[in-house]
């Protein structure tokens, strides 16, 4: 493309030369313009061709690079399955893409509840009209229902507490107060 440049710059100043007098030079002047335009837009074409080409080719690269790595590893990827990141170049499956965005998503919900004014344990005991004494009640028996001293109550040591077995249904009970999902639940919670 280089001696075109140049062969562009030699045509665009030999048509600078021409003052366009006769109705012949003007004509060849019109004609060498669109011409020499019709000439730049292909090339500017080629060139943006030449460009996504390789574009495409290094991203392609790229695939390979990362379906050899998880080879090596023992993890393919189904063809199918792969997704390029065109921002990092990164290859995930769609299954981590999936839980990646499920992943952002839920902290986004979560920053949103926090941020619309969630209220913390003390602000919903106050509006229930909890005094300091009664929390002070049930922190007694929460701290005898939490006999290893974890600050935190699972599942058996409140069924202990009460003398209940563990059946299918108080395990769901107990698993409805557990917001955490780690079958444990601590004072604010339990309150």
């Amino acid at each position: 493309m280089g001696a075109n440049c140049l062969d562009f710059a030699k045509r665009r100043k030999g048509l600078s030369e021409l003052k366009g007098d006769t109705i012949a030079e003007r004509k060849m002047l019109e004609d060498a313009e669109v011409s020499l335009e019709a000439y730049l837009t292909a090339a500017l074409g080629e060139a943006n061709a030449k460009k996504l080409a390789k574009k495409n080719e290094l991203r392609q690269k790229m695939l390979e690079a990362e379906k050899a790595r998880r080879r090596e590893l023992g993890l393919e990827l189904d063809e199918d399955d792969a997704v390029i990141d065109l921002e990092t170049g990164e290859v995930t499956s769609k299954k981590e893409l999936a839980a990646k965005q499920a992943a952002e998503q839920e902290a986004a919900d979560r920053k949103r509840i926090e941020e619309e004014g969630a209220e913390t344990a003390t602000e919903l005991f106050e509006k229930l009209g909890i005094t300091d004494k009664e929390l002070l009640k049930f922190e007694k028996i929460y701290n005898k229902i939490d006999d290893d001293g974890s600050e935190e109550i699972t599942a058996n040591e409140l069924f202990d507490y009460l003398g209940m077995e563990a059946t299918p249904f108080a395990c769901r009970v107990f698993s409805m107060m557990d917001d955490s999902g780690d079958n444990a639940v601590d004072f604010e919670v339990s309150v």
